[in-house]
């Protein structure tokens, strides 16, 4: 697989990304800086959180990964010179993904969202096709 530079750069040409009225810093970095209107600025930012790339369950506490999943996207935010508000969760979860896991990986995102000041305003949610080489329970 190419570098996420060239996937970048290849998505931009494709797509023919590039700045347009109110974006103020597009494609190429963590988040996008737009200015809809008057003195508002928005910083907009999407982040992966993939099991065995960014956690384990055999390693991870379900609390863990819901906290540390919240905090890796705000600290894009933060790189940007933002103050999130706002978060949207996107969840493919596998089949294997048990109520208990899911409600203690929501205490843990909970945490992060009450430490940080952010309000859940919307996402989307799947399964997964993948199957986990571990079962979804607490550890």
């Amino acid at each position: 697989m190419a570098s996420e530079r060239h996937l970048i750069e290849r998505a931009a040409q494709k797509l023919r990304a590039r700045s347009g009225a109110g974006l103020r810093v597009g494609i190429g970095d963590d988040a996008a800086v737009m200015h809809p209107r008057g003195r508002t600025e928005w910083v907009l930012t999407t982040d992966a959180f993939l099991e065995n790339v960014h956690f384990l369950l055999r390693a991870h506490s379900a609390e863990d990964v819901g906290y540390k999943a919240l905090a890796r996207a705000t600290s894009d935010l933060a790189a940007m010179g933002a103050r999130p508000l706002y978060f949207l969760l996107s969840l493919a979860l596998p089949l294997s993904c048990t109520a208990k896991w899911f409600d203690r990986f929501l205490e843990g995102m909970s945490r992060a969202a009450r430490s940080f000041g952010l309000v859940l305003a919307g996402g989307d949610t799947t399964r997964s096709p993948l199957a986990s080489d571990q079962p979804y329970r607490n550890w």
